[in-house]
């Protein structure tokens, strides 16, 4: 094993490293000149070989010898990043909430209620936007980009297929099951208009929720 040690030299009043291990001795000689914490600094072996020792180091301690003690060591120090980390997180919050509650004790005008209604539903229209049409152009971008499998078609109908098994009724129309079947699993020679299937699915979706 090796081991890798420092002591402090009375007559320069600094701490020199030095190797204990049987058969070093010239890096121990290479080492009595060190005299000062920047030289010591300067030392440091970066070199690929050190850095596979750092890992060898690593595993045997952190895998070989995992004891009790070091299993203890690492619960106590992720709990305190954890704690740590919702602190921080519990300040930002506050800090964002007093910023908009103060934000919102401010006189009010008419510029004011025009920017944030502007706002309100400039992300209401997006939001709907979305949610109306975006996972068409999702499929259709996917679709044209010529990306390998999984296909998105077959992906989007087995989606509404599984949607289509947990309805609360039996209102699903069989045309459309066979639709979305015959995009999941047929040849896309047989297919018919993916979008067109997928809009009526999810009307059939809706209307058996009613």
């Amino acid at each position: 094993a090796q081991a890798w040690c420092e002591i402090f030299d009375d007559a320069s009043a600094s701490w020199i490293r030095v190797d204990p291990t049987p058969g070093n001795q010239a890096l121990a000689d290479q080492s009595d000149g060190l005299s000062s914490a920047a030289e010591l600094a300067r030392s440091r072996d970066s070199s690929w070989q050190a850095r596979l020792d750092s890992l060898r180091v690593f595993w045997y301690r952190r895998i070989v010898n995992f004891d009790i003690n070091t299993q203890e060591q690492m619960i106590s120090t992720t709990k305190d990043f954890f704690r740590r980390a919702s602190q921080s997180a519990i300040k930002w919050a506050d800090a964002r909430a007093k910023a908009f509650r103060e934000w919102v004790q401010q006189p009010w005008d008419l510029n004011r209620f025009r920017d944030t209604a502007f706002v309100f539903l400039t992300g209401g229209g997006l939001v709907w936007i979305w949610r109306r049409h975006g996972r068409q152009w999702w499929l259709t971008l996917r679709k044209s980009s010529g990306r390998p499998n999984p296909d998105p078609i077959r992906k989007e109908a087995g989606r509404w297929l599984q949607k289509g098994r947990k309805r609360p009724n039996s209102s699903w129309p069989s045309e459309v099951e066979h639709a979305l079947l015959r995009l999941r699993f047929g040849s896309p020679d047989s297919w018919t208009d993916p979008l067109a299937v997928f809009r009526t699915a999810k009307t059939a979706i809706k209307s058996s929720h009613r």
